[in-house]
């Protein structure tokens, strides 16, 4: 070591304490990283050094070469396949490859991900960096789920991560196809789209959401698939999951690309779906996210449409009516929500389809909904209170009107309908679709003139002809969809989810109209008034109970245990309507009668969350004509009770609700 005897006494201004003064520190304290202090003149060296016997330099360290050198871990060359694909970045970037190129190349590296996730792809969840991750949001999935790159094909995915098997996403899919696709027109696949391997490597978010709505119900014993209703409902949390987590990259972070086959899935998400727990809204915002992209895409837009018949074009068409359907079928029952409205988009739409009715029962079937729902709307719209006054006498002459127009739509589309407004079915299952969009608007045109007109007081013994002609129509069409609904039942329980909605509300307004007639609002003949019977209205809740509990037990149908509740408060209101004596004797000024009517038309669209139901001993005794106030109160209980449970089941959007004009709705089609 070059040690030098630092005991001189150098002049303070020498030139080691200037420089020293400038930089702070000497070249072997800078090397070491420590503080170098200098707080005596006499010495011409920093403290550390002068201590250690070592000659102080503010350029050169002394020590450096007897210090220890570092080691220095080798580079890891990088391996052949890294550099080869770093090569293909490079020269795709600088070339630029056009459409078709770019389309080919896209299938390779499809491939090329797909062949290397299945070899790295492990047990757990991935940690990787590198790319966007999906990672688990749900405490439920937060052990078991695994991080998939939101990059990465869907169903390649689950299949490397032993989710669910090539085979079972194959048989899934087309039971999907041959059991359920046929009972929602609405929704179409071209030739391509029906190809399993087609749908596997181009459109596998679609795949999975098909694959979804098979665990609706548990159908794996007649698909012949192994596993019990537990692990079809393991499947169908998982599936959710990850198709919840797609669609929101997709639209929210992506906003870019939009597929034909993204609108597509939003839809069949939105039709086949699990009944919301909690005011859960997911149901609905995919039907309204369909909307969205669908504008995004600007498929409406009859300027970009040629006159040839290209396969790709009427895809687009029919998925622009069938969000078109769908969006404004919703609106029928919830005013506020009519978000798309008839345009030359749409009939451009309908008039390139309907060329293709007699040949494709998919196109007569979508074509007659899309002109179904444009008439409803335009009935509702000039039967408004709100727009114009008209006498009672003229809106049954609107009314007749519009329903002649409804049954000439059928008709062209060679759909039958009696005298008894009920549709002639020839064992299609496309068409139930259609006969239940028409009994909802004949409902929705009918219920609306009623409470229309119970809110006119005093009414004249005209109007009440009308209104009881209304009331009469109305039960007929309400059976009617009841029975639809029960021989639709017996045949299978792969239809869409919305398709439960329909006959409890069909039920709550046959037992509004019932308790109507038993009011004594109307001035009739008593014999007109007693002709109503509750046996009927009962025979259809004991055969909607059978069919909820066959659900149930035999398919585990969790849509049925959740409707099965509603059916519950559906029964106790139907008790009040029984057990209610007939007051066809007094006039409509009776306080009882008008305490009653006030109940009818104010519990609607009530929302009573915390209330609970009404005591079994409230109905022993048999009700008098002149009602105890205590039981009245019963009643009003059991009428917000049964409005608030039905609100809440059968339209998730009951927060919104509170100023629309139109009870009990239905939250789709």
């Amino acid at each position: 070591m070059d040690a030098t005897p630092l005991n001189g006494s150098p002049d303070p201004l020498s030139d080691f304490a200037s420089r020293w003064r400038q930089v702070r520190a000497c070249a072997r304290c800078h090397r070491l990283k420590m503080k170098c202090i200098y707080d005596n003149p006499s010495h011409s060296a920093c403290r550390r050094c002068f201590s250690s016997g070592i000659a102080c330099s503010l350029d050169n360290d002394p020590t450096a070469k007897q210090a220890k050198k570092k080691r220095k871990l080798p580079k890891k060359s990088e391996p052949t396949l890294l550099q080869q694909l770093r090569q293909i970045e490079e020269s795709v970037y600088e070339q630029e490859p056009d459409e078709i190129e770019g389309y080919e190349a896209r299938k390779i590296i499809d491939s090329i991900l797909t062949r290397i996730n299945g070899k790295v792809s492990t047990r757990s969840p991935r940690n990787s960096t590198n790319t966007p991750q999906m990672r688990s949001i749900s405490p439920k999935f937060a052990e078991n789920s695994y991080e998939i790159s939101t990059d990465d094909n869907l169903a390649r995915e689950l299949i490397a991560n032993n989710i669910i098997t090539k085979e079972v996403l194959r048989a899934r899919f087309s039971f999907f196809l041959e059991h359920m696709l046929p009972y929602c027109p609405l929704v179409s696949f071209s030739s391509n789209q029906s190809d399993f391997e087609f749908q596997l490597e181009n459109t596998p978010l679609l795949l999975v959401s098909c694959v979804f709505a098979t665990t609706i119900n548990n159908n794996t014993s007649a698909m012949k698939l192994a596993g019990n209703s537990e692990t079809n409902r393991e499947l169908q949390n998982t599936l959710l999951h990850y198709l919840d987590l797609y669609l929101a990259n997709r639209i929210f972070f992506e906003a870019k690309n939009f597929s034909l086959s993204l609108v597509t899935a939003c839809l069949v998400l939105s039709l086949w779906c699990i009944v919301p727990n909690n005011g859960n809204h997911k149901n609905q915002i995919k039907l309204l996210l369909a909307y969205n992209v669908s504008l995004c895409m600007g498929l409406g837009d009859s300027s970009k449409h040629t006159n040839t018949q290209l396969e790709e074009e009427n895809g687009g068409l029919r998925t622009f009516l069938a969000v078109y359907c769908c969006c404004s079928s919703l609106g029928l029952s919830l005013p506020r929500f009519k978000l798309p409205t008839w345009s030359k988009d749409h009939e451009y739409a309908y008039n390139v389809l309907a060329q293709n009715r007699t040949s494709s029962m998919t196109d007569s079937c979508l074509c007659s909904i899309s002109k179904l729902v444009k008439s409803g709307h335009e009935a509702l719209e000039i039967l408004n209170p709100e727009r114009a006054k008209i006498s009672g006498s003229n809106t049954m002459l609107i009314i007749d009107a519009y329903v002649h127009q409804l049954v000439a739509i059928l008709k062209e589309n060679n759909i039958n309908v009696d005298g008894h407004l009920k549709i002639v079915h020839k064992e299609n299952r496309e068409e139930f679709l259609v006969s239940f969009i028409y009994y909802q608007i004949l409902m929705n045109i009918y219920d609306n003139f009623i409470t229309t007109n119970m809110t006119n007081s005093p009414i004249n013994e005209e109007l009440s002809l009308l209104v009881f002609g209304s009331i009469i129509k109305l039960t007929t069409v309400c059976e009617n969809l009841l029975e639809c609904f029960v021989e639709l039942s017996n045949g299978s329980i792969n239809y869409p989810t919305f398709f439960f909605y329909k006959p409890f509300h069909a039920l709550v307004i046959l037992i509004r109209l019932k308790l109507i007639l038993k009011s004594g609002f109307l001035k009739l003949n008593c014999n007109l008034t007693t002709s109503s019977d509750d046996s009927t209205v009962q025979s259809y809740v004991n055969q909607i109970d059978e069919i909820m509990k066959e659900n149930e037990s035999k398919w585990d149908s969790n849509i049925s245990v959740n409707m099965s509740s509603v059916l519950a408060k559906v029964k106790k209101w139907m008790i009040v309507c029984s057990k209610f004596k007939g007051r066809s004797e007094h006039s409509a000024s009776d306080p009882s009668a008008q305490h009653l009517l006030s109940l009818i038309l104010n519990s609607k669209n009530k929302e009573i969350e915390s209330l609970e139901p009404p005591q079994e001993q409230s109905h022993h005794h048999q009700i008098e004509p002149v009602m105890e106030a205590s039981f009245e109160n019963t009643i009003e209980e059991i009428f917000k009770e049964m409005d608030s449970d039905l609100s809440r089941a059968l339209n998730p959007f009951e927060s919104l609700m509170a100023t629309s004009d139109y009870p009990f709705e239905s939250p789709f089609v």
